[in-house]
């Protein structure tokens, strides 16, 4: 057990990056399916539309908000990595490391 909290600034805005560009590739891939059709009704099951309509809706409107988690998620791994190493930079401006024991 150690007596520090360390974050791994880099390895985080690794994350933030990736979580980032896969929203945003999950976001296309999604426009993608919706432009050719693949999302949607194919007139088939005509005693199901009120049903599948609704379902289709809630679906995509699932899909958006996972797409907004994942973007949120992304942005605020980044905050955190940069909020540590701006608390890191001003708490070395303002404290002298002591080379004798107070206690």
């Amino acid at each position: 057990m150690t007596d520090s909290l360390e974050i791994a600034r880099e390895a985080v805005r690794e994350a933030a990056s990736r979580t980032v560009i896969l929203s945003e590739d999950f976001d296309a891939a999604l426009q993608r399916l919706t432009e050719i059709g693949a999302i949607g009704d194919d007139g088939l099951l005509t005693d199901f539309l009120s049903v599948l309509a609704e379902c289709l809706t809630e679906a995509s409107e699932m899909r958006a908000a996972l797409s907004h988690v994942m973007a949120a998620t992304g942005d605020g791994l980044e905050f955190v990595a940069s909020s540590t190493e701006a608390a890191e930079v001003a708490s070395g401006e303002h404290l002298e490391p002591r080379v004798e024991s107070w206690a």
